[in-house]
């Protein structure tokens, strides 16, 4: 009995033993399939987001006249913020709306929101025949720049700008000022230079 015994311990060790890697095949199998499967559904997900983004966007003039004439009115109380809102309504109901565009990127100067801004200027510049449209487009990116004390290239926009309306003193007047912040910039950085050789030298 004892024998018997023993060798049907030693069976079932054996027994057990042999499952292990079977059980652990199966659990990675089953990994696996999960893995498969969650590509899969993110896959098929990404294909459908896809799908929808190549769907022709419902334009809504009427929506987006509203809006803009809305933003105007909030705009012209210089609430920037709220008329930022309705610009955007305008955008998103037609987004090649160079006007809604345009006019959103004023809001964002006003708010003092330069990069953003000069963003939808650029925008609503490539968005537009409308030579006018344009210059005023190229007017205000060259503000942007200004704001940001990139003089080169807001004269580089003023000069457009004038390309297309040569008869805004506005413009002309601001490429004045743009070359002689330009000038002065450049003489203070020659300045700054000469004083770090200097104080090298002096080392």
């Amino acid at each position: 009995m004892k024998v018997m015994k023993q060798v049907g311990y030693i069976a079932l060790i054996i027994t057990m033993l042999s499952c292990v890697p079977v059980w652990a095949q199966d659990k990675q199998s089953l990994a696996e399939h999960h893995k498969q499967q969650a590509q899969t559904m993110a896959q098929e997900q990404s294909e459908q987001e896809a799908a929808e983004d190549a769907k022709p966007h419902k334009v809504s003039p009427k929506k987006e006249r509203n809006s803009v004439r809305s933003g105007n009115k909030l705009y012209d109380k210089e609430k920037f913020v709220d008329s930022e809102v309705e610009y955007r309504r305008a955008v998103d109901a037609n987004p090649e709306s160079a006007i809604a565009t345009y006019n959103l990127g004023n809001s964002l100067y006003r708010q003092e929101k330069y990069e953003e801004a000069g963003k939808s200027f650029e925008q609503a510049l490539h968005m537009t025949d409308d030579k006018e449209l344009q210059a005023k487009a190229l007017h205000n990116m060259g503000n942007v720049m200004m704001q940001q004390q990139q003089y080169a290239q807001a004269i580089e926009a003023y000069k457009n700008s004038l390309r297309l309306n040569s008869a805004d003193n506005d413009t002309r007047y601001n490429l004045r000022l743009a070359q002689k912040l330009l000038q002065e910039q450049q003489q203070q950085q020659q300045e700054q230079q000469q004083d770090k050789q200097e104080q090298q030298e002096e080392q």
